[in-house]
């Protein structure tokens, strides 16, 4: 089962680039359903992202990137949202996060999220 069309939709709308603001709170919110769901990896090797890290000066780059990939950038960016918080907004801002994501479910149907998406309160992811 694929992530359905109106899942993508939602998160392609509430996650778009640009200089607009979001939802407060909605970058925690992804965060929360993506740990949840389990796409966030919870430990790596961050020698990997070091490697890896390089993909994310812009979104073009994600194009080429392998769902391990894709879920390890995640992950880290989640992580140093922790201790720099601006490290999403940013990343939503020039298109990076939702690249990832939309790279994910390119590789990968992630029929967890959509379930999850759906679920939730119709105001929030």
């Amino acid at each position: 089962m694929q992530a359905s069309v109106s899942c993508q939709n939602h998160i392609r709308d509430a996650l778009a680039a640009g200089e607009h603001g979001c939802e407060p709170g909605l970058l925690r919110q992804v965060v929360e359903l993506l740990e949840r769901t389990g796409i966030l990896i919870e430990e790596f090797d961050w020698q990997d992202w070091y490697r890896n890290q390089h993909l994310l000066d812009c979104p073009e780059r994600i194009a080429a990137a392998n769902a391990q990939q894709c879920r390890q950038l995640l992950s880290a960016l989640a992580r140093l949202e922790r201790y720099s918080h601006g490290v999403l907004a940013h990343m939503r801002r020039r298109g990076v996060l939702l690249a990832l994501l939309e790279r994910l479910w390119q590789l990968e149907a992630m029929p967890q999220l959509a379930l999850a998406v759906e679920a939730s309160d119709p105001v929030s992811l």
